[in-house]
């Protein structure tokens, strides 16, 4: 989906900033680009160090302590259309034994659509000590709060008529994110390392509004307030070494995890009738829902990587997870009386594992294979039913599947990289919900394992640069093309669902449907040019069409929720071109040529309906280094 990262193991820094990966992970706070200095992406079976979750470890990885300096700073300074303003300001250096990094970030605008206002302001701060020549502690301390306002979903008829409008002014949102992390390592020996870090998230999720489908008006009547408490807690002690077997250079992975999170999740509160941000209830009112969730977590993984020569080496990786979930509280108040949920707790162990390989054909090119287990466990929203008529299945299992992928990838010179593979996902055990029938003829859903789906493809990525490819060098800069490109077939297997039809139960089967939200292709096409400290690079954007639901829906509901998402075609431009060496000034439009398009039909918040994507929109940063 894509505006889920519950697929993820989501990190910065190498330790979590999701509210829970076990029970709810989802990454309502990540941290500004101008501070991220990459993006890590670990899959196959080097995941299994950080994670079981079938996209593996997504990792932000900051900007560290410049060691060479005792103080720099920088400044960015972004204007935009829409109301954008951003100001980015960092410090950092190194004193005696001391480095450090500080940043803080303010966004604020009022969106592409109407009732898009936003203001966003981010804080970090990071010390580190050499304690000695083989131990340094470091401390991180991580801020984030939001006010934004949610302008809905739209009905298609509405965003046939204008994308821009928004039928919700009342609708509001903010996740006030609180993260600190303690970190150390230790030089055991030149070729053993020690890492520990111990880190926490104490954070909300707020929102209030008028959640009726998009297809009501709203009646300006009071609005729905729900609120989530994170309390969150873990610590990973990590080992890495280098050692000799049979003869064979070998590097070991290995360590254990643990992880307490808490959520305290209340909803369906009676707020007021205004138009602000304002998540009070009513006086005398209290949340109808009041569901308290827990999962406690233990692991341990190891990794080892056999180098049987210099073309060859072979990764082989197991992880242990043993999850203790539990869930209790209020599902609701009817007539005065509180409706209790019998109280759920599940304890689960399991091992995973995951074989990797690599042959090298050439010193910069080499074939690669994964394949790793998998599984994404029973999440909170599963074992909430959203009636007190719902059932949930009493041996309602994780999913559990696994990843292959077989590729070439390297690099030929300066010129060219690339890098092509064949990749197949086998999702089992998927979650779903069957309408069931009591002995005295009523309804009910039953929630359980309902059957899988498989997704496979090929995905291609090359870059050249033919200047340099034919002459070297050029006195008039240098350009280059680049291509990602990526054939999705994502279908159900054996997948049953039933619907309740004149009082008797039809029975039908997802079986050859394809996957919602998994367009057939996903490709992107560019080119850069760069001539001293000047480039300018263009991108196409070329996404196939997907569905919403399962069902493979084509004709849109009246609430917008199901039906086909069109394929769309969006370019952006970028340049920037530093002076002086401390002066830096970059520009940028995307959404070139105005594209009206939509990625998503929201079935609840933010929505629920169409989410239309941002059209032309233009922006211009000056930078100063110091």
């Amino acid at each position: 989906s894509p505006n889920r990262s519950w697929e993820f193991n989501v990190r910065m820094n190498g330790y979590d900033i999701t509210p829970d990966p076990m029970g709810y992970p989802e990454a309502y706070f990540t941290p500004p680009m101008e501070v991220v200095e990459k993006i890590e992406i670990i899959r196959g079976a080097s995941s299994l160090q950080f994670g079981p979750q079938f996209g593996g470890l997504m990792n932000f990885v900051l900007r560290k302590p410049d060691q060479s300096t005792r103080f720099t700073a920088e400044t960015l300074n972004t204007v935009g259309n829409n109301g954008l303003f951003s100001t980015f300001n960092y410090i950092g250096g190194t004193e005696g034994k001391f480095s450090y990094t500080a940043y803080y970030q303010k966004r604020v605008g009022n969106g592409w659509r109407e009732n898009g206002y936003f203001n966003t302001d981010h804080a970090h701060l990071e010390v580190t000590y050499a304690a000695s020549n083989k131990l340094k502690i470091g401390l991180e301390v991580t801020y984030m709060t939001t006010e934004s306002q949610q302008p809905g979903g739209l009905t298609d008829q509405q965003f046939a008529e204008d994308s821009r409008q928004s039928t919700r002014e009342r609708n509001w949102f903010s996740t006030p994110w609180f993260v600190p992390s303690l970190s150390a390592e230790y030089l055991v020996s030149p070729k053993t390392r020690l890492s520990w870090k111990v880190f926490g998230t104490i954070a909300e999720r707020n929102s209030v509004g008028f959640m009726r489908p998009i297809n009501i008006e709203d009646d300006l009547g009071n609005r729905q307030v729900d609120r989530d408490y994170y309390t969150t807690y873990g610590s990973e002690l990590r080992m890495s070494t280098d050692f000799k077997f049979l003869g064979l250079d070998n590097s070991l992975a290995s360590g254990v995890r643990y992880f307490n999170g808490h959520i305290d999740r209340k909803q369906n509160g009676v707020g007021s009738n205004g138009s602000e941000m304002d998540f009070a209830l009513n006086p005398g009112t209290e949340y109808p829902r009041d569901l308290d969730f827990r999962n406690v977590n233990y692991a341990a993984f190891a990794e080892n990587v056999f180098r049987f020569s210099d073309k060859f080496l072979l990764t082989a990786g197991l992880r242990l997870e043993q999850i203790e979930s539990s869930n209790s509280g209020r599902f609701n108040v009817v007539n005065g009386q509180p409706q209790i949920l019998a109280p759920i707790s599940r304890t689960r162990s399991f091992l995973l594992a995951g074989v990797g390989a690599e042959f090298h054909v050439t010193p910069t090119t080499e074939f690669y294979s994964n394949w790793s287990q998998a599984y994404r466990p029973v999440l909170i929203s599963d074992l909430t039913p959203p009636a007190t008529t719902d059932v949930i299945d009493q041996n309602l299992k994780d999913s559990r599947g696994y990843n292959f992928d077989f590729g070439y990838r390297g690099n030929v010179g300066t010129y060219l990289n690339f890098d092509v593979s064949y990749f197949y996902l086998n999702y089992a055990d998927r979650i779903g919900t069957l309408t069931q029938l009591n002995s005295n003829g009523s309804s009910f859903q039953f929630r359980t394992n309902l059957g899988g789906s498989i997704s496979q493809g090929f995905e291609g990525y090359v870059e050249l640069d033919a200047i340099s490819a034919i002459f070297k060098k050029s006195r008039f800069g240098y350009f280059s093309v680049f291509a990602s490109i990526a054939f999705v077939d994502a279908t159900y297997g054996d997948f049953v669902t039933t619907r309740l039809v004149n009082g008797s139960l039809q029975e039908s089967n997802l079986k050859g449907n394809r996957v919602e939200n998994a367009p057939r292709k996903i490709n992107r096409y560019g080119a850069t040019y760069r001539y001293r400290t000047f480039s300018m690079t263009w991108q196409l954007s070329d996404i196939g069409e997907a569905f919403a639901d399962a069902s493979n829906t084509l004709e849109p509901n009246a609430a917008a929720t199901t039906g086909l998402i069109p394929a769309y075609v969006v370019q952006d431009l970028s340049a920037s071109f530093t002076f002086m060496k401390k002066y830096s000034l970059k520009a940028g439009v995307n959404n070139l040529t105005d594209e009206r398009y939509f990625t998503r039909r929201a079935g609840g918040y933010p929505g629920p309906g169409i989410m239309p994507a941002d059209g032309r929109t233009f922006y211009t940063t000056l930078g100063l280094k110091f």
